[in-house]
């Protein structure tokens, strides 16, 4: 799980943002924001297939970090080179307009959060299937605010799982052009 920083002007996101990768990517990009010579920030981003591990504090990390890229003073340039499943598809679209680009090859996925429920308690379930609630919430926010989407549309096309290849991004309005 490593963020790689590059030449001073780039991460590259390959990794879910749990606990580990997050504590190695928000500095990487506190950094770049401050001390970076550029004015602008580049994401190149190649996740993994699905996981369904550690979502909650996944989502939460991914939101901290759509805080820090709407605060920061540069530009965000996104460029999806290879897979970008949930969280990382989501940050693809974090990118300024006009500044999120794909590979030809690269697909993308978003899915709706979904927990096991084995061996819990009633109590547990509720809050389990709370938070399930609010994560998929939240996602269809995201998606609607990078996408040319309506709030309704997104919800729905993540309680089906998106698949996406890069032109069926560019019209769902997740990226801007293809490279």
């Amino acid at each position: 799980h490593e963020s790689i920083l590059m030449q001073q002007t780039s991460i590259f996101v390959s990794s879910y943002m749990n606990e580990q990768y997050s504590n190695i990517l928000f500095p990487n990009l506190i950094y770049l924001n401050f001390f970076s010579k550029n004015n602008y920030i580049s994401f190149f981003l190649s996740g993994k297939d699905k996981n369904e591990e550690d979502q909650i504090i996944r989502f939460n990390n991914l939101l901290t970090f759509h805080d820090l890229t709407r605060q920061s003073k540069k530009k965000i340039k996104t460029y999806t080179i290879g897979l970008a499943y949930d969280e990382i598809m989501l940050v693809g679209g974090f990118g300024d307009k006009d500044q999120r680009f794909s590979l030809l090859t690269s697909h993308f996925g978003l899915s709706k959060a979904n927990f096991s429920f084995t061996n819990i308690q009633t109590t547990d379930f509720i809050k389990i299937k709370s938070e399930i609630t609010r994560i998929n919430f939240l996602k269809g926010i995201l998606l609607k605010l990078q996408s040319s989407q309506n709030i309704n549309k997104t919800i729905f096309d993540i309680e089906n799982d998106l698949l996406l290849n890069s032109f069926d991004a560019i019209n769902y309005g997740i990226i801007d052009k293809i490279i």
